[in-house]
């Protein structure tokens, strides 16, 4: 679980599975993992799909949105009619639009077998495809293709929407599209939970070295654009003010490459060995996503680790409850100045880090989550 998206999707299953449910999860497996199938410490089954998903070029021909069209294998397809067909199940659930296509398979087959169907979604993806085609700065070939994707994604979200039994989503703004799109019920709001380690206190002082974090995985496109605005905008300006700023995660090389010898204040570190051990080395955790939609997961990760947050508005959507903490911007130049103004601002900082704290204690719970799946379907 090395992304927002399958730790969301890995501590939600388990958690279910802990509410004394029988669960199969069907999938392609990942580079670590070396059985095709196999059970976990929750009791979890694991069915792992045989292949990789399909090329980019290949999904593009397909009237499936791109990411949905690359996990409509073959196997994967045939896999998942084989055990709807010769098993008793009481809910199938769709996790990620990415696998919308399974929609189509159920309603192909001779008897539909009568389990309750939702939706788990990660984001509104309508808004965030055409988002993503507003604001992609590239070729215009590229743009273009991005545009005819998001028209495919509203088509297939509007589906599952309307077709599935329940929708879930990550936050009540996405709740409140989804219900605006047709959904049959009030959308379930799953906030992700928080299982990871708690710095019981901290004080930050002049003895904290000068520099803020942003952690994020960069492979999708969304975040190098968000990654990359940043950059230009706020890397001078923090130089200037004598501000390092670590981006810590998964950075694609070429990426790195890119922005090598253009930094001046930013180092691009990519993973690290210990990271509850290096945060406490930052005076503020940033987050950067302007485009992007859904939950960050980093919220968490720097709120229980202590860490004051600086924030672009739209990137932390979810957490409401928690802005009051938080120093907010509503962009990279505004982002900037906000963090110069506070970094040396001890009480400001100290006050910011215990308030986020005291106010997410106990309100991030897996288990909460999988109480409320659970009882919505029965």
């Amino acid at each position: 679980m090395d992304a927002g998206d399958l730790i969301y999707s890995g501590k939600l299953v388990r958690a279910v599975s802990c509410q004394d449910v029988d669960i199969v999860c069907l999938g392609f497996k990942g580079p670590p993992t070396p059985e095709s199938d196999a059970v976990d410490d929750k009791g979890v089954k694991w069915r792992a799909v045989n292949g990789t998903p399909a090329s980019r070029t290949r999904a593009m021909l397909s009237a499936l949105p791109l990411e949905c069209a690359r996990f409509a294998t073959r196997e994967y397809r045939e896999l998942f009619k084989t055990l709807v067909q010769n098993e008793h199940w009481d809910l199938i659930a769709i996790d990620y639009y990415g696998v919308g296509w399974a929609l189509d398979e159920l309603n192909k087959l001779p008897k539909r077998p009568n389990a309750k169907v939702i939706y788990v979604s990660h984001n509104f993806e309508t808004d965030l495809s055409k988002q993503i085609a507003r604001e992609y700065q590239g070729n215009m070939v590229a743009k273009a293709a991005l545009a005819i994707n998001a028209f495919k994604t509203s088509w297939l979200e509007k589906r599952l929407t309307r077709e599935c039994d329940l929708v879930s989503a990550i936050t009540k703004a996405d709740g409140e599209a989804y219900l605006a799109l047709g959904a049959r019920r009030n959308p379930l709001v799953l906030r992700p939970g928080y299982e990871g380690y708690r710095t019981p206190n901290r004080t930050i002082s002049a003895d904290t070295p000068r520099k803020v974090v942003v952690l994020g995985s960069y492979r999708w496109i969304a975040k190098q654009m968000n990654l990359e605005a940043f950059l230009e905008t706020a890397d001078p300006v923090f130089a200037e003010a004598g501000v390092s700023v670590d981006v810590i995660g998964d950075i694609p090389g070429d990426f790195v490459e890119r922005w090598r010898n253009k930094l001046q204040a930013t180092q691009l570190r990519g993973f690290v060995d210990d990271l509850q051990a290096e945060l406490t080395a930052y005076r503020m955790g940033l987050v950067i996503e302007a485009v992007g939609g859904g939950f960050k997961l980093k919220i968490l990760d720097y709120a229980f680790n202590r860490l004051p947050i600086v924030a672009i508005l739209a990137g932390v959507a979810g957490a409401e409850d928690l802005h009051d903490h938080f120093e907010l911007a509503s962009d990279f130049a505004e982002l900037a100045e906000k963090v110069i103004a506070t970094i040396d601002d001890f009480n400001r900082l100290n006050a910011m880090h215990s308030g986020a704290f005291d106010v997410a204690e106990g309100a991030f719970d897996w288990d909460k989550n999988a109480r409320t799946i659970l009882d919505n379907i029965k």
